[in-house]
Parts: structure tokens; C-alpha cells; sequence
């Protein structure tokens, strides 16, 4: 038992290989590790752990919002409207916070409701540290089922984990998030932790899935499901990548689209309850803070510049939300500018200090971003390979990535239908790169395998890209560490 464990745990670090000895008669297993692959996963992980140890858990997207969940939560119930207006959101990655509440060092803080939804008595420090802690370990974790995916996808190479790790290290987005005391950082841990139980079937050729392993993907869809409604998104796309495979290997698939079938059931009962507590409680299962537009046009919820705006030049110079106090008019409400410069760099300007960037960084992540299109076309290659169904000549490989497409596909649709229904003309606030937080581990990997190809075909090229990259990281440092200090 204990040397299964051991194997999982080192699986994604290491390449298990067989060698035969010049005598063509012997062979031995040979066991290789990437220290360029450890550094970045510890990298990454150390940025996360010094980013939650300073920066203010009062500091975030609707910090309040989560924080008042949390005060609610800890009384064993779900928050209604009065007490938040976070209120719709699933409870599971505020769990851990509102058991602290419970715990509290003060025993005012422990005893008292009213106390505890008071801003100014600091009850609320303690149990938005512990959220932050759990940041730490969550990230740990996405990035441990983020390399074994990758060792799913090329098992025989160390080249697309360290190209992929190595892209998601550049997404200021993902150390932002990951400080907050939000939900989003769970939701993609469950995501990749689910991706990697389907993917894994594939890859293993399993015939016939053991109980255990549809057990832990009912949980992992279950447990996405409770920590962020974005986890919609996952559904059609397990689906439909269901049905296809289902259709290429005819009854060779059945066991396998049984037992995802099975594991859907029961995440629909671990998970219902939440939504008919919805229901009960403010009359809706899609309750929201915000009403949708009434608007049936919904194209014409938004100006052209929505669509089509650029935010030039400001969004080389000064991509950040606007502040009237310095004549700064920015982009408000302009999706492509405003989610560009959220990704790479702040821009609602609640993890960096609002000001000028460093020179260059929006700049500078022209290059990155290139590479993650050429990714996406490589993505929806494979995807459109997968769908041709009459054609069996396609590698597991193939299917893998077709499933990676798929969740970025339904996505953009879900979110496009939200931006759109839930409109805010004078900010944009649903625009933010950390409500999508799950799509960027995908777009690594898809910009990993396009990284892949590259060094396959141009010796020349391949160097000078990753020299490009590291520039851009070691440029970027500053924008990877919160300037929000909680102060102690």
C-alpha cells in the first residue's frame, strides 16, 4: 500500500524505462528525474506559499462577500441574501474557514454571530488566513495532477511537463488568484483532478473501471460542482467527448461510458442539495447577485467596443481599470483588452499597487500569448480530428487533447453567454481573469505541446523562443508577488 502511494506521489517527476546492456541480452529498469522539473513545480508552489503568508485576506474580488459566507457557514448553515450577497456560492472550498471561525482564538469572536461579521473586530483575520493556507496546498496539488496529466499525454518525456509548467508559471492571473479568498483555486484543482481520472482510462486502456475509481470521479465532479457554478462548463464537455468515444469504439467503450455515467448520478446526488437550498431559500437554482439583462437581443446588450476594442495604447501603457483621480479613462467594458491585461498582469489593481507596471510587461506578453494561440490551433486540430469519427486512425494522444479543446470550447461559450446576460456598462466587473482561473492550466498545456512541436522541427528556433520566455518571466517578477500586505 504504502509503496503505491509512492508511486503515485513520484510518478509525475520521474520516467521509468527499460535499458538493454550492450550485450543485447540483459535488461534493467532505469529510473530518470528533471531537476528543471522539480525546480519549476517548487518554483511555482514557493510563489503561492509567500504571496498567501503576507498578502491581506480583506484584499480580493468580493473579499467581503466571502468573508460574511464564511461567518454564515460557520454556524452550520448556508447564507441567505441578508447575510451576503455572495450568498449563491457553493460552500466546499469555504469549508475549512468557517470550521476556523469555530475554532477562533478570541473566544468573542467563537461565541458571538454579530462579532463575527463585524469588520472591525478582526474576527474574520483568522479564518481568512486558514483560507489562504488552504491556497497553498491547493496549488500543490493542481500542479501535481497538472504533470501527471502531462505524463498521461507524452509518458516517454520530460520535455511537454517542463514546457507546460513552465508557460503556466507566466500567468500573473494564477498567483493573484490563489492569494484571494475565493473559490476559483479549488474549482480548477477539482477540474484537473477530474481530467486526469478521465484521461487516465484512456491512456491504461481500462476495460472495465474498478468501483474506486468511479467512486473518486463521482467525488471529483461532485466536489467541483460545490465549489464554483463555473464547473458547468465541465458537463457538455464530458459528454460530448463521452458520445464520441463511445461511437469510434463501439461496445469496447461501454464499461468505461458506464462507469462515467455512474459517477455522474451520484455527483448529482452529492451535489443537488445545494441547488434545491437555492431554491428554498431565494427562489431560484441559478440565484445570482446580479439580475440578467431583459434585453432578447443579448448581442446588443454591449457597445461594438465590447466586442471589438482594443484599449490601445493604453493597454501597453496603462492597463489598469480607470481612476478619475489622475484623468485615467482606461478601457472599461471592453472584453479583449480587459482580459488580456487581468491574465498577464492586474487590472482591477487588487494584487499590485495601481500604477504604472513595470516598462514592457503587456509588451513582452505578446510573445507568450502567441504561443498559447498557436497551442489552441494545435488543440482544435486534434479536436477536429476526433470528431471525424469515420476516421479510426487516431492516437490516444489525440483524444486526450480533443477533451483539453473541449473544456476550453464549452467555456468560451458559457462564460461569452455570461458576459453578455450579466451586464455592467460603466466597469465590465464580470470580466476577470480569475473567475476562468480553470482554463489556464489547459492553455499551458496546449502551449506546452506547441513549445513540443517547435523543438521537433527548428533547432534554431526552439533555444531562442525559450530565451524569449525567460526574459518575460524574470521581467514579470514583479507582478508576480502582491503588493497588499496585511499588516500584523
Amino acid at each position: 500500500m504504502l509503496r503505491q502511494i509512492l508511486n503515485f506521489v513520484i510518478e509525475p517527476f520521474i520516467i521509468k524505462s527499460e535499458v538493454v546492456d550492450e550485450d543485447g541480452t540483459t535488461k534493467r529498469s532505469e529510473i530518470r528525474t528533471s531537476r528543471v522539473l522539480i525546480t519549476l513545480f517548487i518554483l511555482i508552489n514557493w510563489w503561492v506559499m509567500v504571496n498567501n503568508f503576507v498578502h491581506n485576506p480583506y484584499i480580493g474580488y468580493d473579499a467581503g462577500h466571502h468573508l460574511s459566507y464564511i461567518a454564515a457557514l460557520s454556524e452550520g448553515r448556508l447564507p441567505t441574501s441578508e447575510d451576503s450577497d455572495g450568498f449563491y456560492y457553493p460552500p466546499v472550498p469555504l469549508l475549512s474557514s468557517a470550521i476556523a471561525f469555530n475554532l477562533h482564538p478570541e473566544e468573542s469572536c467563537r461565541n458571538d454571530f454579530t462579532q463575527r461579521m463585524d469588520w472591525n473586530t478582526g474576527c474574520m483575520d483568522f479564518p481568512g488566513q486558514i483560507l489562504q493556507y488552504q491556497n497553498i496546498l491547493t496549488s500543490i496539488i493542481l500542479t501535481f495532477y497538472f504533470l501527471k496529466i502531462g505524463s498521461l499525454i507524452r509518458p516517454d518525456s520530460f520535455d511537454l511537463r517542463i514546457l507546460s509548467l513552465g508557460m503556466l508559471s507566466l500567468f500573473q492571473v494564477y498567483y493573484r488568484t490563489f492569494s484571494f479568498v475565493r473559490g476559483e483555486p479549488m474549482l480548477a484543482m477539482f477540474y484537473l483532478f477530474v481530467t486526469f481520472h478521465l484521461l487516465y482510462m484512456i491512456r491504461n486502456d481500462i476495460r472495465q473501471p474498478k468501483w474506486h475509481y468511479t467512486l473518486q470521479l463521482s467525488v471529483g465532479i461532485a466536489c467541483a460542482i460545490l465549489s464554483r457554478q463555473w464547473s458547468a462548463f465541465m458537463i457538455p464537455a464530458i459528454i460530448v467527448w463521452g458520445i464520441v468515444i463511445l461511437i469510434r469504439e463501439g461496445k469496447l467503450a461501454l464499461p468505461v461510458f458506464r462507469a462515467t455515467t455512474i459517477a455522474f448520478i451520484m455527483a448529482f446526488f452529492m451535489s443537488a442539495w445545494f441547488f434545491f437550498a437555492l431554491l428554498y431559500n431565494e427562489g431560484s437554482m441559478i440565484a445570482f447577485s446580479r439580475e440578467p439583462t431583459e434585453n432578447q437581443n443579448l448581442f446588443a446588450n454591449h457597445t461594438p467596443d465590447f466586442y471589438f476594442g482594443l484599449g490601445l495604447p493604453d493597454i501597453f501603457e496603462r492597463p489598469y481599470r480607470p481612476d478619475p483621480d489622475t484623468g485615467h479613462d482606461g478601457f472599461p467594458n471592453q472584453f479583449i483588452p480587459m482580459m488580456y491585461s487581468d491574465t498577464w498582469g492586474d487590472y482591477w489593481g487588487y494584487f499590485t499597487l495601481r500604477g504604472p507596471y513595470p516598462g514592457g510587461v503587456m509588451v513582452l506578453s505578446l510573445f507568450p500569448t502567441m504561443i498559447l494561440f498557436a497551442g489552441l490551433a494545435i488543440g482544435y486540430g486534434y479536436l477536429i480530428r476526433f470528431l471525424m469519427v469515420w476516421k479510426k486512425d487516431i492516437d490516444k494522444r489525440a483524444i486526450m487533447f480533443a477533451f483539453i479543446q473541449l473544456i476550453l470550447f464549452w467555456t468560451m461559450v458559457g462564460y461569452g453567454w455570461f458576459v453578455i446576460q450579466y451586464i455592467d456598462p460603466g466597469k465590465g466587473g464580470p470580466v476577470k481573469g480569475s473567475y476562468m482561473l480553470h482554463v489556464y492550466p489547459y492553455l499551458a498545456l496546449l502551449g506546452g505541446e506547441a513549445l513540443y512541436h517547435l523543438k521537433q522541427r527548428s533547432r534554431i528556433a526552439y533555444p531562442a523562443t525559450i530565451g524569449l520566455l525567460m526574459i518575460v518571466y524574470v521581467y514579470s517578477i514583479p507582478m508576480y508577488f502582491t503588493q497588499r500586505i496585511r499588516f500584523f
